[in-house]
This record gives structure tokens, C-alpha cells and sequence, in this order.
């Protein structure tokens, strides 16, 4: 596995300091589980062909699936995500999940992209995302197939 447990830490503590405390209800336990639930389900998603994945889908195999709320909350655990996928030098991992009814990521995708200035202005958001596909498909790729594993 490419995204490290204190990669998600780092992320946590960024997300708190620049969003603040929430009122979605959770314990930051809870935040850290959700957003480990969710790497690990993407990156066993990443190196299948068919390993995209609505926003439905990722969630109902997490603790977040209950929560009712959760198709808000989602993007939020997405931003974690990129945010240690940045810090980890890796492509968007957040790539693989999109939206049944727009067949894209949500706005939330590219916002990050933008944020962290993975996503120039002359960029098209197709263009991005697709690389973004490509680049998780090859990385996620090589690690499995050297037998790379998280510590």
C-alpha cells in the first residue's frame, strides 16, 4: 500500500487546523478509521481495470455508510485523501470515485486539484482526471506487483 497511516495523520491534523472541528457528530477516532477505510478500499481498487467506483459504492464499504449524511461528507474524506496523496508525492488516488448520475468526480475533485496546483487553468478537467486515472492505474500497478506493502 502506497498511502502510510501517518501520511492520513498529517492529513487529519492539516484538515482540523484549516477546517476546524465539525458538527458531522464524529470522534476524530472515527475520522481516522473512515479515511483508512477508505484507502485501503481505493488502493485495492487501483490496479483493476475495473476498479472505478461511485461515491455510493466506496462508502457502503465503510463506517461512513450509516451516517446520514454520508453524501455530503463524502468529499470531505476525499479531501484527506488528496491531501496525503499530495504530501506523498502519488497521483489522486480520489480519481477512481465518481458520480452515477454525472459519470465524473464532483467538483470537490478538481477544487483540490486546483487548491494544491495539480490543475492549471489551461488544463481541462477531463484531461486532468484522466491522467489522474492513468498515473494511480500505473503506480498502484508497479506496487503490487513488487510486492510493496504499507509498514
Amino acid at each position: 500500500m502506497e498511502i502510510t497511516d501517518g501520511a492520513i495523520e498529517v492529513a487529519l491534523r492539516w484538515y482540523f487546523e484549516e477546517r476546524g472541528r465539525s458538527d458531522w457528530g464524529l470522534s476524530e477516532d472515527q475520522w481516522r478509521t473512515i479515511t483508512r477505510q477508505m484507502r485501503d478500499v481505493l488502493e485495492a481498487a487501483a490496479p483493476r481495470p475495473e476498479g472505478l467506483l461511485f461515491y455510493r459504492g466506496l462508502v457502503e464499504q465503510t463506517d461512513l455508510r450509516d451516517h446520514p449524511a454520508w453524501n455530503l461528507l463524502v468529499a470531505e474524506f476525499l479531501l484527506l485523501l488528496v491531501k496525503a496523496c499530495v504530501d506523498s508525492g502519488l497521483p489522486l488516488l480520489t480519481a477512481l470515485v465518481y458520480g452515477k448520475a454525472s459519470n465524473e468526480p464532483g467538483p470537490g475533485f478538481y477544487d483540490a486539484a486546483r487548491h494544491f496546483g495539480l490543475l492549471s487553468p489551461s488544463r481541462s478537467d477531463d484531461e486532468f482526471w484522466f491522467s489522474q486515472i492513468a498515473e494511480v492505474r500505473v503506480r498502484w500497478r508497479q506496487g503490487t506487483s513488487l510486492g510493496l506493502r504499507r509498514p
